[in-house]
């Protein structure tokens, strides 16, 4: 937790980190967010949350969608903060909105991607029109 604070604070924060801190914390949830062990978790979380949200144009599709299901499944256990809950849901419409233009640009688009996204709208219960769309027309 340290090293991401460091690298925060020095703004050296990559997708892979952000990436990794957002599984690695989904990973250990009930251990990492259970009572009495928010006081290093939930800023970490919050560091994830918001350095996802400032690089979110410069993630791959495939970190994007990866952390963006990695912290929606983090939002039953973080409940209790109700800032940390709007990020992630933030978080999540705006990979949710990034997505379709990513793919319109060509960038490569896999099952696996679609289904981290899918996931953490309906696990948040959040709803986006164009990546709806956009997923109809990849079945197609």
């Amino acid at each position: 937790a340290g090293e991401a604070f460091r690298l925060t604070e020095e703004d050296r924060l990559d997708g892979v980190a952000i990436y990794s801190l957002a599984v690695s914390l989904a990973r250990f949830r009930t251990a990492a967010l259970g009572p009495g062990k928010h006081r290093a978790t939930m800023p970490l979380l919050r560091v994830v949350a918001n350095a996802t949200l400032a690089r979110k144009e410069s993630l791959t599709l495939r970190h994007l969608a990866g952390i963006t299901g990695a912290l929606a499944r983090l939002v039953r256990q973080a409940s209790a903060d109700v800032e940390i809950v709007d990020i992630i849901s933030n978080v999540t419409i705006e990979a949710a909105e990034e997505w379709p233009r990513r793919r319109k640009s060509g960038e490569a688009v896999d099952g696996r991607d679609i289904g981290y996204m899918c996931d953490a709208l309906r696990l948040q219960g959040l709803h986006s029109s164009e990546f709806l769309e956009e997923v109809c027309l990849s079945l197609r």
